[in-house]
């Protein structure tokens, strides 16, 4: 089902009272069926403020949503929750304790906008539960599972009314890594079999980039970038998606030279670098040369060029297991850079970072 928020505008009290706060401002975006869409942000930017909006339980102060065809809210006007074609796993999972995992996964179909026979109910519910390899623990209470089992029962109760629009509000927050990377896997997997269209809440930019199709990234009630995750890593259109989108480093600059090819020079406090200008950039702008971590090619010896060098000092070095994290100094900057985890890396020892042209991103100055 396709999803359509226009124009979406939502205001709260202050906690004084004496005035309001804008959640969301003039919220706009459009996802295809069958699409996985994550709404990306710190906390407050107006992330799940939007997703309950979507699933009414928040009522907009303007703006409309539209759920294929139909108009589900707008201004003075907005669609029960229990009447949308929805299924929602919240961050708590909201596991009934007093219930069995069969009953628990049952409930929207005996009590909700669907329900159908005993017969009907069993079949479904164990078909969910079969999906989710839970067969076996159809008639466990819910107070024995565990965290990873307890989010898979929140899914299957989402999914058991064939809704065609699954919204998830940071399901796997409570879980240990290991087990996050293994749902987020499952999760995004079972979608696509089920031709659902997600919208997925998270503050995790590794899960938004590893789960989505698409991403929406939000910054005080707005979205400020949305696009493919590949995009938005090695383009984004501003520094704070530029920082949040992962690990980067900022050097100040100023653009001295542009060619035809897209190639120009940058002056910086750390010398002149080769970067690629976009068109939208001229010459005499001061701009931000951002150079993600990796990009960096590490030696200890200035191998004889001298363009898109730094020479600097390794600080400190952290072992991440598939890198090497360098915190290195170079004329009083802290630049971090990953190296393969076969490198030989000391704490104190004198270092050379190189980076292509095309590892660096021009952003206007003024953007930061």
């Amino acid at each position: 089902m396709e999803i359509t928020v226009t124009n979406l505008t939502k205001n709260f009290s202050s906690m004084d009272g004496e005035g309001k706060f804008a959640a969301l401002s003039d919220v706009s975006f459009k996802i295809k069926q069958g699409q996985f869409y994550t709404l990306l942000g710190p906390s407050g930017c107006g992330k799940s403020t939007t997703l309950r909006c979507i699933a009414g339980l928040e009522d907009p102060d303007d703006g409309e949503i539209r759920l294929g065809d139909q108009l589900v809210a707008a201004r003075g006007m907005s669609m029960p929750p229990n009447e949308r074609p929805i299924g929602m796993v919240f961050q708590s999972y909201a596991i009934w304790p007093h219930m069995t995992v069969f009953n628990n996964v049952a409930f929207p179909l005996k009590h909700g906008r669907q329900r159908v026979s005993k017969a009907e109910r069993t079949r479904r519910v164990m078909e969910v539960l079969s999906l989710m390899q839970m067969e076996h623990l159809a008639h466990r209470p819910a107070p024995y599972l565990s965290g990873g089992q307890q989010q898979r029962v929140a899914l299957a109760r989402a999914l058991v009314s064939s809704s065609e629009v699954l919204l998830l509000d940071e399901p796997l927050s409570n879980l240990d890594a290991k087990l996050r990377e293994d749902l987020r896997a499952e999760i995004k997997d079972l979608t696509r079999k089920l031709g659902v269209t997600a919208i997925y809440v998270t503050h995790d930019q590794l899960e938004a980039l590893a789960m989505s199709d698409r991403i929406a990234v939000m910054h005080g009630g707005k979205i400020v970038q949305e696009a493919a995750p590949r995009e938005l890593y090695l383009n984004p259109k501003t520094s704070f998606v530029a920082q949040f989108i992962g690990q980067i480093n900022f050097f100040d600059g100023q653009i001295v030279e542009t060619q035809n090819s897209n190639l120009g020079a940058v002056e910086t406090a750390h010398g002149t670098w080769r970067c690629s200008v976009p068109s939208t950039l001229s010459k005499g702008q001061k701009v931000q040369v951002a150079v993600r971590p990796e990009a960096f090619r590490v030696s200890p010896s200035a191998e004889g060029t001298v363009n898109n060098t730094l020479e600097g000092k390794v600080e400190k070095s952290v072992f991440l297991g598939e890198a090497i994290e360098c915190f290195i100094r170079s004329a009083g900057k802290m630049i971090t850079a990953k190296v393969s985890a076969t490198k030989d890396v000391i704490d104190g020892q004198s270092i050379f970072l190189r980076f292509s042209p095309e590892a660096c991103l021009l952003l206007p100055a003024e953007s930061n």
